[in-house]
Order: structure tokens, then C-alpha cells, then sequence
């Protein structure tokens, strides 16, 4: 969306944002009116944007009558388009450039005090959007390594919230108890442990004190679990 404000404030004739995916490959994450033969995913080398990304600093990069620069030659999208002015700008994460906003012209365009101040607008606002995207890239990739540590190890790890639910267990834990997970996930500790409704209260009151005193508690169990008779120790 904000490459099309982009396009469309400037009168370009299309508009892109491009990234390096993380084989190194040029990829337009945001289109705006690209042509439909356009190759969204490309080897960078020659690109403008690609220049724009790793020579670039924090100025717009205007390139005009493209068809007499190195760029016809190097760029496959200049001639193949018969572009003439490229006005793109460097976007970052972390004080390092990441990607390009661009707008590209069949015709020569000289951009307007008002247009460069569009372009630092729209740029700052995808720089607030990268952020989030890879902020959540981030914590999905954290979630991922924390399932994968929770589900190899052998220790029982169940995560239960404020009223009792059970929110998460492992696959040690389900074995444990001889159970299914969607036995488990969603289901409130009472029902669980209803056919032992003193060890029921117990735990009910384990985890309102971790909760009220935000501090671990280690405790030692024995009970009879249908025809089994099971010993924990338990950090909750």
C-alpha cells in the first residue's frame, strides 16, 4: 500500500520496494502498477536498487536518461521497459540499509521540493513497517527454537495461564500422563484433575502463588494416576 501512495504521488509509472531475500536475491515486496511480464525476484548485480541498498546513504537517488547510462546495459528493466528517470531511496533497519523505494518513469522527471518530501514521509513509514515485519520474524523464529528445545527434551513442561488453562504442554508431558494434546490444550486443570480433587485444589494453589509473587516454587508430588502410582518434582 505504501509503495502505491508512493507511485501515485509521484506520478510514476510504476512504483517498487525491494529487498534482498536471504539467498541474496532482489525481490519486489511492494508493487505498484508493474507490468505483467515484470520478474519480481532477480540476481541483484546491475540493478539500480541494488546499488541503491549497498552504495546508497540517506539522500534520494535520482538517475536520469537511464538509456544513456551503464544502467541500459546492466539493469535488464531499463531497456526492456524504455524507463528514463529512476528516483529511488535507501530504507533502513538497525543504522544499515536494507531495501529500495522506487519510482521509475518512461519519461524524464525532475522531482519537486513537495515530491522529495513525500518520498521522506512514505520512506520513514516503511522503515516503521520493516521494523515490525522483522520484529515478528524475529519472534517467530524465537518461538520455533523454543518449540524445538521443549519438545526434544525429556523433563515435562506444561504452561498453564491466570485461570487454570492449559496452554501449552510438551511431548513428554502428554506421555506422562498417557493422554492425547488435544486432550490437554484448552482444557481447564479442574477437569483434568477432577478425579482427584485434593491434588486438584493443591495445584490450583501453586500456580495463584507464582502468579501473585512472580517467584518459582519447587515442590516434590506422589499420587495415584489410574493404575499407576507417579512420584514429580516440579518448578513451576
Amino acid at each position: 500500500r505504501l509503495a502505491s501512495l508512493f507511485g501515485e504521488l509521484l506520478g510514476a509509472t510504476c512504483a517498487l520496494y525491494n529487498c534482498l531475500d536471504d539467498h541474496g536475491m532482489l525481490c519486489s515486496i511492494g508493487q505498484w502498477q508493474t507490468p505483467k511480464d515484470y520478474n519480481p525476484r532477480d540476481n541483484p548485480q546491475g540493478h539500480i536498487c541494488y546499488d541503491v541498498i549497498t552504495k546508497g546513504d540517506k539522500k534520494p537517488f535520482l538517475v536520469r536518461n537511464l538509456q544513456e547510462t551503464e544502467y541500459a546495459k546492466s539493469d535488464p528493466n531499463v531497456r526492456r521497459y524504455k524507463l528514463q528517470t529512476y528516483l529511488g531511496y535507501p530504507i533502513k533497519w538497525k543504522d544499515k540499509i536494507v531495501g529500495s523505494l522506487c519510482a521509475v518513469y518512461q519519461k524524464d522527471f525532475v522531482p519537486s521540493e513537495d515530491d522529495l518530501k513525500a518520498v521522506d514521509i512514505i520512506a520513514a513509514a516503511i522503515e516503521v513497517e520493516e521494523n515490525r515485519r522483522r520484529q515478528e520474524e524475529g519472534l517467530r523464529e524465537s518461538e520455533e527454537m523454543f518449540r524445538i528445545i521443549f519438545e526434544s527434551t525429556t523433563e515435562c513442561i506444561i504452561v498453564w495461564d491466570k485461570d487454570y488453562n492449559y496452554l501449552y504442554a510438551n511431548q513428554s508431558a502428554i506421555d506422562h500422563v498417557r493422554t492425547t494434546r488435544d486432550k490437554v490444550i484448552g482444557k481447564n486443570i479442574q477437569s483434568g484433575l477432577k478425579h482427584i480433587p485434593e491434588f486438584m485444589k493443591l495445584w490450583m494453589g501453586r500456580i495463584d502463588k507464582v502468579f501473585q509473587t512472580q517467584k518459582p516454587m519447587k515442590v516434590e508430588d506422589s499420587c495415584l494416576i489410574g493404575d499407576r502410582f507417579v512420584y514429580s518434582e516440579s518448578v513451576i
